[in-house]
């Protein structure tokens, strides 16, 4: 009967380590599988914030390009009322101070339009660096977060091996002990004679 005593909480010990060593390497590839998630959904988040981008890009483009039509309509009205103002006076258009201000007109609607340009390139830079910098930030962090992550499975599968190598040692110590209480000795040559002495 010790035998059997000693056998049953053998296996129901061995039992118990196996199924805590299953439990805690499923957490470790529930970790790993989390960290897989956390980088599709940077890579995911990096697609659409680059989207989301280009819209805005092509937004202040067609911003920019319409206060540049604004800027050299306003130009050529100019540019005509001068003409107007000079050609009611009596003065030639074409020679002497009534062309020093077509001129000057021309040179500033040109000017503003060269600001718009260069203000709407600027704000489309500022645009793709603050999404290329965002999307640094996010794909880094979900590195780092990934490996932690890895990390912390090794290591809780690390000492899943050694808890369960622990409870198996401890499984054997206490069937033995148990088999040898049984028999009313601790040796274990005599557990078969034992139960036959009483």
């Amino acid at each position: 009967m010790t035998w059997y005593v000693a056998g049953t909480m053998f296996v129901a010990g061995t039992y118990g380590a196996v199924g805590k060593r299953k439990g805690a390497r499923a957490a470790a590839a529930e970790r790993r599988r989390a960290a897989r998630e956390t980088l599709l959904t940077a890579k995911f988040n990096i697609h659409e914030r680059n989207k989301e981008s280009k819209q805005t890009q092509f937004a202040t483009l067609e911003s920019g390009a319409g206060a540049q039509k604004e800027v050299a309509i306003q130009g050529l009205q100019a540019e005509g009322s001068a003409r107007v103002s000079a050609g009611g006076s009596g003065a030639q258009v074409e020679s002497g101070t009534s062309r020093a201000v077509l001129s000057s007109i021309v040179q500033e609607s040109l000017a503003a339009q060269t600001h718009v340009m260069i203000d709407t390139k600027n704000r489309i830079k500022a645009i793709k660096r603050d999404t290329e910098n965002q999307n640094r930030s996010e794909w880094r962090n979900a590195k780092l977060h990934q490996q932690q992550q890895n990390r912390t499975a090794n290591r809780e599968e690390e000492a899943a091996e050694k808890q369960f190598y622990a409870d198996m040692i401890e499984t054997t110590v206490s069937a033995y002990a148990g088999g040898a209480g049984m028999a009313g000795t601790g040796n274990i040559s005599k557990w078969g004679s034992a139960g036959n002495i009483a």
